[in-house]
């Protein structure tokens, strides 16, 4: 029933540089504060605040 072993015919998906969700933007609204590290494989807009690093595979708008 639960195996530990792949099947032999098994596939390994492989990560693209291309984002994720191209046409899909993380938003940031106004009010919001964070303080940290935000990664992400898409768009990341900004309209509140962020104390820290943002790092993204799209377009970072501020």
């Amino acid at each position: 029933m639960f195996r530990s072993e792949k099947p032999a015919n098994s596939t390994t998906m492989n990560k693209t540089a291309e984002p994720v969700s191209p046409g899909k933007i993380n938003s940031i609204m106004e009010g919001t504060s964070i303080e940290g590290e935000i990664k992400s494989d898409s768009n990341i807009r900004v309209d509140g605040r962020v104390k820290g690093t943002v790092n993204a595979r799209g377009r970072v708008i501020v």
